[in-house]
């Protein structure tokens, strides 16, 4: 079935998983986990998420869940955000907030305590906004679609 466009860029999964797993599995399908580069790519990404988003029957789901997984890390040094692919410094950002990233560490004995911090970029399907994010918090993901041969 298809439940987005022919002409999307980004295709978003409905399925809860932690970024390692939303990573192998755009990689499963010959694609990468999004990366943003640019203001028009982001506004691209919210526009392609949002059409997927009405259009596709398992999304509903997550309607209460506004995050989705996109390819930035800031794992290796804090505060320097790189592509987790190519490892190149990030020169983009549409943080949610002014103290974002927060690298927050959440609160002991909680579901969302991490001593190691936020490391991982998620993209707001509502806002396009960025947030810093636990790894093994399950949640969708986008993955960029391969470019058409001849388009």
């Amino acid at each position: 079935k298809k439940y987005g466009n022919s002409s999307l860029i980004f295709g978003v999964d409905w399925t809860y998983a932690k970024h390692d797993e939303a990573k192998r599995n755009c990689e499963k399908f010959g694609m990468k986990l999004a990366l943003i580069h640019s203001e028009k790519e982001n506004e691209r990404l919210l526009k392609d998420a949002q059409i997927s988003f009405d259009r596709h029957p398992n999304a509903r789901k997550f309607d209460g869940d506004n995050w989705i997984w996109i390819a930035g890390t800031d794992r290796e040094e804090e505060g320097k955000w790189v592509d987790l692919y190519t490892n190149k410094r990030l020169t983009y950002f549409n943080w949610d907030k002014p103290n974002q990233p927060d690298n927050w560490i959440g609160n002991e004995g909680t579901y969302y305590y991490n001593p190691g911090g936020q490391d991982y970029l998620a993209f707001s399907r509502v806002t396009g906004k960025w947030d810093d994010s636990f790894a093994t918090h399950p949640r969708p993901y986008a993955c960029r679609c391969p470019k058409r041969v001849g388009k």
